[in-house]
């Protein structure tokens, strides 16, 4: 039986209480192994109080919790400054270098088959990596717009990407040998997204947000930051044809659990004022209660601006059944396998967003040719399977 260490990014916890993509995916990878139990695992992750104390519930995942700062705030303060001037002036990532050094210090004397880094700061890892044999080290890269450095090649030995476009861009300047690149592609609990509300239950849902029974709910669910195009989306809801009885609910924060606005957040309000009536801002939602969310919507729209390598929000609303709009970036098309409206990130992207909403307001039986082609879609993309490759991956290695 393989003893995977896992390196979490030093932002959030596992077991995933502030939500967050990768913690979410390691998450499911140690609750489906509570079931299967064909690997060890060490997860090596922030430490939060609620995070911690579910953590005891699990019998097959040794967790190692480490606190990103120390506890004088001032202390805090200072590296977080300190860090942003050497990023600025030298590239240098001084939160990575000191959450490097912590690891090491606390896992060292811990014996395992391989060590896996779950994306974060890669490159800050080298006192922690060249602690173990090369042929120990591997690094899961979960998203944007890279290529291979001879960094990556000296400190670790394999490389898991989500898809054929991470692999090409990956591999394309020759740098890194596409003998040493795994596809692992994502996959989510597709039974939880596939629960059913009753009709009352949707109905005093959408109630709740002020949301009649016959509007048409647009969702975009993901953080509120620029290159996720979510001010091109309120752009185009206030080009739609007709905005009377559609509203657009805008699911999440700059930081997946943080409670500050930031100031993009607040253009967002700002851009909003003459559309009020049309927007919801609810917040972040745990993704435990993101089935309900969703099903109470009609039709989803990711507007990415980035190259989005494989948005796991695209997998949980293809099982909940919504038709989806988005834009071709990064590893969406391949997500969606035909099964989308796709716009390009140009000068026209907010008029074609408005145009491809308004198709879908107007053509209902579209949107439930869609939904139902989704649902067929989305089921290799179970955690089930997830797990199982994820597994079989490791045992390759050998």
């Amino acid at each position: 039986m393989k003893k995977i260490c896992i390196i979490l990014p030093e932002d959030y916890p596992v077991p995933a209480t502030k939500g967050g993509a990768v913690e979410t995916l390691v998450n499911n990878i140690i609750d489906e192994n509570e079931k299967e139990k064909k690997i060890e695992i060490i997860c090596v992750a922030r430490y939060e109080k609620k995070a911690y104390e579910e953590s005891k519930k699990y019998k097959n995942t040794k967790f190692i919790y480490f606190k990103m700062y120390p506890n004088k705030k001032i202390l805090k303060y200072v590296i977080k400054i300190m860090n942003y001037i050497l990023l600025k002036l030298t590239k240098i990532n001084l939160k990575g270098i000191i959450h490097s050094n912590r690891l090491y210090k606390i896992i060292k004397n811990e014996e395992f088959d391989y060590i896996l880094v779950e994306g974060g700061s890669i490159c800050s890892y080298k006192k922690l990596l060249e602690h173990y044999d090369k042929e120990k080290r591997i690094v899961h890269f979960h998203g944007g717009n890279f290529k291979g450095k001879n960094e990556y090649k000296e400190l670790y030995e394999n490389y898991i990407v989500l898809n054929n476009f991470m692999l090409e861009q990956l591999t394309e300047n020759k740098v890194i040998e596409r003998s040493r690149v795994h596809i692992l592609r994502n996959g989510i609990n597709i039974q939880e997204f596939s629960k059913e509300l009753t009709k009352e239950e949707r109905d005093n849902l959408r109630n709740s947000y002020g949301i009649k029974n016959d509007d048409i709910v647009i969702i975009y669910c993901g953080r509120l930051v620029k290159n996720k195009g979510v001010k091109e989306l309120i752009l185009a809801i206030k080009k739609l044809k007709n905005k009377e009885n559609v509203k657009l609910l805008i699911v999440g924060s700059s930081n997946f659990g943080a409670k500050n606005k930031t100031k993009f957040e607040k253009d967002l309000f700002e851009i909003s004022k003459d559309i009020r009536e049309n927007i919801i801002f609810t917040g972040f939602i745990h993704n435990n209660d993101m089935y309900k969310i969703y099903k109470m919507a009609d039709i989803a729209v990711l507007p990415s601006l980035c190259e989005d390598a494989s948005p796991l929000v695209i997998v949980e609303e293809m099982v909940s059944g919504l038709p989806i709009i988005a834009t071709k970036s990064g590893g969406i098309p391949e997500l969606v396998q035909g099964n989308a409206l796709l716009v390009e990130r140009d000068e026209k992207i907010v008029n074609n967003l408005a145009k491809n909403i308004d198709y879908l307001i107007e053509n209902p039986d579209k949107r439930n040719e869609m939904s139902e082609k989704g649902k067929i879609i989305s089921k290799k993309l179970s955690v089930e399977n997830f797990y199982k490759n994820f597994v079989e991956l490791f045992e390759k290695l050998d």
